[in-house]
């Protein structure tokens, strides 16, 4: 903990805000290429839900004494539960029509830890201190985790989370967030977007029985020629910030600010003679993964650090934003 209060203090000392996001960190399951801190017999270890959920408040208290300026308790429901592995929590959370309790259970989560923030009666809360929650615009049960999460009176800010900018099934992801926001607005809580990328999935590979996982998508992610959808993807999302007057917006895929690869021989992947194949095919999660961290260890390590065209792009919005 000491650790975050020093970069809070930092960041806090270069007059800008403070944005947390608390949720479990993931046992594997497709977010990671294993599970190094043993988190699946961890989660398993606790009896039932209750136990998780007192655990998870108890977190989120500590969390609030580092004094950010927006906490974000509950971002995703949907992934918590796939975070969790085996565990109670994981079947209290599973979102799909085999758990009829989900939002029952989602709003068990939230209003316990709403309550260890009552009952530790927090300086500076709801005025120094703003509590969000919030879904993905791809969340199952999407309306009926809204209408729950706008009746949460603790709650200042519903936080909206953007990858899938799909439409598929009926569902306009991208336009869920409209909706999110506007609702949000209607019950007098102010929206905000604290987690955004347009991931590079096509709609037969969302929400099949075929679904490829995080690692896999994010393989995709890193080369150079996404450069002008990313710019295009961002400048769209922070004119919707300010269509929807959202409290705070923040692109929340940093690395490719400073880590574009380009089509060539790239971190072990043979690109040069497999062109015609999605970059998954040519290069793993693993090899995507070193590629980018020597990506990013070497263009942290300029002074100024160097910026990929995206982080150029990005600099320039903050540079002109009025507020």
């Amino acid at each position: 903990m000491s650790y975050y209060q020093l970069l809070e203090s930092d960041v806090h000392s270069r007059g800008m805000k403070v944005i947390i996001q608390s949720q479990v960190e993931p046992a594997g399951n497709g977010f990671s290429s294993g599970d190094p801190l043993g988190l699946a017999t961890y989660y398993a270890s606790f009896p039932d839900f209750a136990s998780y959920v007192n655990g998870r408040a108890a977190n989120t208290l500590a969390i609030a004494q580092l004094a950010p300026d927006f906490l974000n308790f509950s971002p995703e429901p949907d992934t918590e539960g796939l975070k969790a592995a085996q565990s109670a929590a994981a079947m209290a959370l599973t979102a799909n029509r085999t758990n009829p309790s989900f939002a029952a259970n989602v709003r068990q989560l939230q209003t316990t830890i709403l309550s260890a923030f009552e009952n530790a009666r927090l300086a500076g809360l709801h005025t120094k201190l703003k509590l969000a929650v919030g879904m993905g615009s791809w969340e199952y049960q999407l309306n009926t985790i809204l209408k729950n999460e706008l009746s949460l009176a603790g709650v200042d800010i519903i936080d909206i989370h953007v990858h899938a900018i799909n439409t598929i099934a009926g569902n306009d992801f991208l336009m869920n967030v409209l909706a999110i926001a506007n609702a949000a607005k209607a019950a007098g809580k102010q929206p905000g977007m604290d987690e955004d990328w347009e991931y590079k999935e096509r709609d037969d590979e969302l929400g099949s029985s075929g679904s490829i996982s995080d690692a896999e998508i994010e393989a995709r992610d890193h080369w150079s020629f996404w450069a002008p959808i990313d710019q295009a993807f961002i400048q769209d999302m922070v004119n919707t910030s300010y269509y929807e007057g959202m409290a705070y917006f923040e692109a929340s895929a940093p690395s490719h600010f400073f880590a574009y690869l380009d089509y060539g021989n790239t971190g072990g992947c043979n690109t040069t003679t497999t062109a015609a194949h999605p970059p998954s095919s040519v290069c793993s999660p693993t090899q995507w993964d070193n590629a980018e961290n020597q990506a990013v260890d070497r263009d942290l390590a300029h002074s100024p650090a160097a910026l990929t065209s995206t982080g150029s792009f990005y600099a320039g919005i903050i540079r002109s934003s009025p507020r």
